[in-house]
């Protein structure tokens, strides 16, 4: 059975389109010119901007179908909703070259009137880490600060969500604000301390640009040694692990990824959400004598490295985006014998073994306490 890859939890909720309501009726759609197409939806459709983008993403998949069948649901969703949906061919032409990283069909665009500021043209090459893009765009006269949706955020936002450590060192370096805020008053900065392990080298960058109290990146592990509940006594140890965290305090980490995405969903879900605890969960389960689950997350990780070595990439590299696994490498992970959810497990007892393994290697977490 094949699993489409599931979403990464930013915390924030796409807009629905196409997929997920029934389409245009096909005949009259076909009969319309590309000029007519929006005014029509606009009068007979109701909910007609939603329409607009149903329109889109029919248009893409009918002119650039290998573009669009290139990409996966929640690619596509990011691209339909951060287009204006009557732009025009040169422009759609624009967009995708931008998301494809081709910068010398992009510059061709740039020459023959495709404004670097069009709509969704410099977010999705940087969502979409194509750094030489983003540069052309640049160079050519993006405005580095420019809101990308109603919400505020920008493409610095954008970048440090993604995690494209080079794109958000490049915008800074093109005058990006840093403290430049979204309407729920969030910099940059706060969407790369959400997942402040994975991105980690983001933080380092942003950090020092941005202004604003001192976080505590200091702790007394004994204060939680000393904690009766084990449960408790872990979440509050991951709660003041602030700065970078090391290989020991990675495995301490891992575990909340692996009870929450690893062991009820499969291993797909902890490697699409949580790419940076997998390695450090295997080696968690073999430090806290869990071998059945050790040997589970080592077999799924040398499928999913023979995969990454088939393509030329590195699977657990979070600066070259998200692996989307084929066919092939899904059924294997989706074997009868790598089911996890079908093994027995003891909650309170991995939090007390993890715990057991800060108490047993408490020098390898002294050097981040006070």
């Amino acid at each position: 059975m094949v699993h489409a890859p599931r979403q990464p939890n930013y915390g924030i909720l796409p807009i629905p389109f196409a997929i997920a309501r029934p389409h245009l009726p096909a005949q009259k759609d076909e009969q319309l010119t590309k000029t007519e197409r929006p005014d029509w939806l606009k009068k007979e459709y109701p909910d007609w901007k939603e329409a607009m983008h149903d329109f889109l993403d029919n248009r893409i998949r009918r002119e650039q179908r290998a573009f669009y069948d290139s990409l996966n649901l929640v690619e596509r969703m990011k691209v339909i909703t951060s287009l204006n949906p009557t732009l025009k061919s040169l422009e759609l032409d624009a967009v995708i070259f931008a998301r494809t990283g081709q910068t010398e069909k992009l510059a061709e665009c740039l020459t023959n009137g495709v404004s670097p500021n069009l709509q969704g043209l410099m977010k999705l090459a940087v969502t979409g880490g194509q750094l030489g893009a983003v540069e052309l765009l640049l160079a050519r006269g993006a405005n580095p600060n420019k809101p990308v949706d109603g919400v505020g955020h920008t493409y610095l936002h954008e970048a440090a969500l993604q995690n494209h450590t080079a794109i958000v060192e490049l915008l800074l370096a093109k005058g990006a604000d840093p403290n430049k805020k979204t309407k729920t008053g969030r910099k940059p900065l706060d969407f790369a301390l959400e997942r402040k392990h994975e991105r980690a080298a983001v933080v380092q960058l942003l950090q020092p640009v941005t202004p604003g109290p001192k976080r505590r990146i200091t702790y007394r592990v004994d204060d939680f040694l000393a904690m009766e509940e084990p449960e408790k006594a872990y979440y509050a140890l991951c709660a003041a692990m602030k700065g970078p965290a090391s290989p020991a305090e990675l495995r301490v980490l891992s575990l909340s990824s692996f009870i929450g995405f690893c062991w009820p969903n499969g291993f797909d879900d902890m490697f699409w959400r949580a790419t940076w605890a997998v390695v450090p969960c295997a080696e968690l389960m073999e430090a806290i004598d869990e071998p059945g689950f050790a040997a589970m997350l080592r077999q799924c990780i040398a499928i999913v490295t023979e995969y990454g070595q088939k393509i030329g990439r590195d699977p657990f590299d979070n600066d070259d985006g998200s692996l989307e696994l084929d066919e092939e490498a899904q059924n294997k992970l989706y074997s009868p014998d790598l089911v996890f959810h079908k093994h027995d497990y003891d909650s309170e007892a991995l939090y007390r073994k993890t715990m057991d393994y800060v108490r047993k290697n408490r020098e390898l977490f002294i050097s981040s306490s006070d």
